[in-house]
């Protein structure tokens, strides 16, 4: 079971999502940019009733989503317990109730899914355009796990609506990520972090917060 605490974030025109076998409590503040102590708390969620997610605040993604990954989304991973959020990683069998064996869709032609999970998401609820978001965030880091907090575009499709991953664990660090698509008739392929480090794209989450800070007082 991976624990994800999520504390305190604000405003943009972006929507977030958690995903992976995780815990999370949460807080958001948020103000236009300028001075961290003007920030106005906006919108919080503290995960402190046991239970499933305020469905106020939090939905869903469902099934095959994204990455071929081997894991079914679905509801019953993601509870608060004693004042986190918990989204466990299972390694049960569910069956694919959209399998075709003749399709070329990754989505349709796998019969069962040999693990399960769960990506919570404010998507259609809630939405911010600036400010800013704080994490406290607890993870596992077994082999195969991806737990990542991320914010996506409210308008289009990606990557053209743009990603920014606050925390993803992958192939042993905690990254932090940027995305955003090229044009289409360059292929409409992702860019990520060109700005930040050519040819690599992912950067652990200090280097591109200390980045980050000294940009801000140039």
């Amino acid at each position: 079971m991976s624990r994800l605490p999520l504390r305190r974030s604000a405003a943009g025109r972006v929507t977030l999502n958690l995903a992976c076998g995780a815990v999370l409590a949460g807080w958001l503040s948020a103000a236009p940019a300028g001075d961290p102590d003007g920030y106005e708390l906006v919108w919080a969620d503290e995960f402190d009733t046991d239970g499933q997610p305020d469905p106020a605040n939090w939905t869903y993604e469902r099934g095959f989503v994204r990455n071929h990954e081997q894991q079914w989304y679905q509801e019953e991973n993601a509870f608060i317990e004693n004042g986190l959020l918990v989204i466990e990683g299972r390694r049960e069998r569910r069956r694919n109730p959209a399998y075709d064996r003749s399709s070329n869709d990754w989505r349709q032609n796998r019969k069962f899914a040999e693990y399960s999970s769960s990506l919570v998401t404010t998507r259609g609820l809630h939405s911010w355009q600036y400010g800013r978001f704080e994490v406290r965030a607890r993870l596992k880091t077994d082999a195969g796990l991806w737990p990542a907090i991320w914010f996506l575009g409210v308008d289009g499709h990606w990557p053209a609506n743009g990603e920014i991953d606050l925390m993803e664990y992958y192939a042993g660090d905690i990254l932090a990520n940027f995305a955003w698509g090229r044009p289409v008739r360059s292929g409409g392929k992702p860019v990520w972090d060109a700005w930040v480090k050519e040819n690599e794209g992912k950067i652990p989450a200090k280097e591109l917060l200390d980045l980050v800070l000294k940009t801000a007082k140039q």
